[in-house]
Order: structure tokens, then sequence, then C-alpha cells
């Protein structure tokens, strides 16, 4: 199993791959700035294998802040 973000657009750094049912991932900050929302990578894997994502820090991007923001005003 390769994960890679090694591409045009590509965002993801790789935390842990050691547990095929807990692979860890975090979103990198956007370029030059401490916020970050988006991620795009590619996985490369074994036929019929089954693969657990975990991004680590998926709660603290940019856009999570901004839709409790918006729900809080409905």
């Amino acid at each position: 199993m390769h994960i890679t973000a090694n591409f045009d657009g590509g965002n993801i750094e790789v935390i842990s791959t050691e547990d095929p049912q807990n692979i860890q991932l975090a979103i990198r900050p956007d370029y030059g700035d401490q916020f970050f929302q988006w991620f795009n990578f590619r996985l490369s894997g074994e036929v019929g294998e089954q693969y657990v994502l975990n991004i680590i820090n998926a709660g603290e991007a940019s856009l999570v802040a901004m839709l409790a923001v918006v729900d809080e005003l409905r």
C-alpha cells in the first residue's frame, strides 16, 4: 500500500501506515498560511484489501469552523 500527494494539487501528510485498519493522515496547511481545508491524495493498494483512513486533524479544518458558525446562525 502506498499513499502519495506528489502531484499537482496533492495535499496530505502521511503520519502512519503500519496498520491498514488505522492509517493516520493529516491535512497540510495551505501554502504560506496557518489555515487548511482541502486534501487530495492517491492511495495504491492490494485488490480486495480494505483500508481505514483517519484524517486526524480534519476537525480543526477551516471549513469545519465556518460550518459550525453558519449552523449556529440558523
